[in-house]
Parts: structure tokens; sequence; C-alpha cells
């Protein structure tokens, strides 16, 4: 009985280690999809547009920063007074004759 205990157990331990290394297997797969990915290797096609629209959105949000840096560096009163300005609503604007009128 003892052997056969011995037997189940040595089983169970290589099979585990077989699950294991499929799965250090798959994920070493999955990290070299990504370095390749990552170098311009290999481009993946489904997230293209996906991934134009986020470095569109990361240009944005870049040109948007260095505008604010500029602003603050050539006048840091303006900026405060430009960033109070974002946060008033058209009604306010209207209230304190900030709003600029509209072309039609």
């Amino acid at each position: 009985a003892r052997e056969a205990v011995d037997m189940r157990a040595n089983i169970e331990k290589a099979m585990a280690a077989k699950e294991k290394e499929q799965q250090e297997q798959k994920l070493r797969l999955i990290a070299q999809r990504a370095r390749e990915e990552r170098s311009g290797i290999v481009k993946a096609d489904a997230d293209d547009e996906e991934a134009a629209e986020r470095d569109e959105l990361r240009k944005d949000r870049h040109k948007e920063r260095e505008r604010d840096r500029r602003i603050k560096r050539a006048n840091p009163g303006k900026a405060e007074k430009m960033r109070s300005m974002e946060d008033r609503d058209i009604t306010e604007k209207i209230a304190l004759g900030q709003a600029a009128p509209s072309q039609a």
C-alpha cells in the first residue's frame, strides 16, 4: 500500500511539473510577442485603429501640457487666470462680460 501511495504521489508531482512547464512556456511566448510588438517587428493588426487613437490622444495631451508650461513660464499670473476661466460655465462668462460673441 505504501508503494502505491508513493507511486501516486510521484505521478501527481510529475503531472504538476508538466503543467507548470506548459504554463511557463505559454508565458514565455506571450512575453516574446509583447517584446516583438514593442520593438516594431510585428504589428498587431486588430489593435491598429485603437493604437492610432491612443497615440492621437497622447499627442494632444502632450501639446496641451507643453502649452501650459509655456504659458506658466511666460506669465505665471495668466496661467492661473486662464485656469479659473476654464472652470467657469458660459452663463458666468456672459454675466461677467467675458464671453466671446459668436460670428454667424
